[in-house]
């Protein structure tokens, strides 16, 4: 049976996930999409995953591009994740829209939740008022 991940990695969060679910299934071929998909075919694979993080909402435009442009077989079985840390967004049914032009489907999706480090956190809170934003920045 063979088993591809193919991985955006924008800070190494979706390339580690992506090497944790190969260990957990067995083993897989790791694929990074900022390669030529020509040269990456899908077509015999029998597991296909995407790995990517979110970008505005929406799957970053190179998962995006590598996505059409990659030879699948429509009848395998293909899951994604998406790791993100305010909302998932779009993510899902723009791979699924990719996948249902090929003539294949997205049977599973996955979201990973990432957490802020702590120094980001506050910077991320809507309801900090801008004053100690602007205090804090000034220690930065």
């Amino acid at each position: 049976m063979k088993k591809i991940i193919y991985y955006f990695i924008g800070t190494g969060n979706s390339m580690r996930t992506a090497v944790r679910i190969a260990e957990n299934i067995g083993g897989a071929e790791i694929i990074s999409v900022r390669c030529d998909a020509e040269t990456v075919s899908a077509g015999d694979a029998d597991v296909i995953g995407f790995v990517c993080p979110v970008y505005e909402w929406d799957i970053p435009g190179t998962m995006r591009d590598f996505a059409k442009k990659l030879i699948i077989n429509p009848h395998a079985y293909i899951f994604m994740v998406a790791t993100y840390i305010a909302i998932h967004g779009k993510a899902f049914e723009t791979m699924a829209k990719i996948l249902s032009d090929k003539g294949a489907r997205l049977n599973t999706v996955i979201t990973k939740r990432l957490g802020l480090p702590e120094k980001q956190k506050k910077y991320h809170n809507p309801f900090i008022k801008a004053a100690d934003l602007m205090k804090d920045r000034q220690h930065l």
